[in-house]
């Protein structure tokens, strides 16, 4: 069974701190987040992506939207200071980051593969394309 979480119009994510991406987590779903705001979050050594963490999941849209001083602290090898995508499960998996701003976002760990001030996408065998299009990236440290 495939989940479909849609988050809409004027969502404000702070300081949630949910294990595994600081404000949304998805396993085995597919994810829109739409004229959202996500700020303050912060995920620790169990989790990737600051804000949010995608694992085995499939379709991430995320438009009008922006990610500012969120944060992933801890161990070795981590991803995403405000996003992480790890293992797209579904065949023909897109992501599409549209009009949207990462400021000040830091991935604070260290390790070989640690990366993704802003976000990191990581296994692509199922990734049929990535699209960044009309995004502000400002202050974000890996």
């Amino acid at each position: 069974m495939l989940l479909l979480l849609t988050v809409l119009l004027q969502t404000n994510y702070t300081n949630d701190g949910v294990s595994g991406g600081g404000a949304i987590r998805v396993t085995g779903g597919t994810l829109t987040v739409e004229s959202s705001s996500f700020s303050g979050n912060s995920v620790g050594i169990y989790g990737d992506g600051g804000a949010i963490s995608s694992e085995n999941s499939g379709n991430i849209r995320i438009n009008n939207s922006v990610f500012d001083s969120n944060e992933r602290i801890g161990n070795n090898n981590q991803y995403g200071g405000a996003i992480s995508v790890k293992q797209p499960s579904v065949p023909n998996t897109s992501i599409e980051i549209a009009n949207s701003i990462f400021t000040n976002n830091v991935l604070d760990a260290t390790g070989s593969r640690t990366t993704g001030g802003a976000f990191r996408i990581y296994g692509t065998n199922n990734l049929t394309s990535a699209l960044i299009d009309n995004v502000l990236f400002k202050g974000n440290k890996a």
